[in-house]
């Protein structure tokens, strides 16, 4: 699946590459004060999170959060996501995930 990022205004801005989303359901965004930013995707049906950089031209994929499964870093039907800034400028913002199955609130790293 294709995931492309768009101006309030409606303009096309720039598309997400990385790998395939089966079943990507919520989207969190984050600023970094140049010009960039990051954003992570649900996929509902993959039970991950995908993290993308989209300081370039391109949204590029950094990172995948979780697994399958219903372990302290497992996923089993993650729903929407936000970013929680992190606690210092050296460290990395967090992502905090629902996951419906399992009835919880997930704090993962986003390195």
């Amino acid at each position: 699946m294709l995931l492309c990022m768009y101006s309030p205004e409606g303009q096309y801005v720039s598309r997400l590459n990385g790998a395939k989303l089966v079943g990507p359901k919520g989207v969190c965004a984050q600023r970094d004060g140049r010009g960039g930013g990051r954003v992570a995707v649900v996929d509902n049906r993959g039970c991950t999170v995908a993290v993308y950089d989209v300081s370039g031209t391109e949204g590029r994929q950094t990172g995948r959060l979780g697994t399958r499964g219903s372990g302290d870093d497992q996923l089993s039907a993650p729903q929407y996501c936000a970013f929680m800034p992190a606690e210092s400028a050296e460290l990395s913002p967090s992502v905090v995930v629902t996951d419906f199955h399992t009835h919880t609130v997930k704090v993962c790293s986003s390195d």
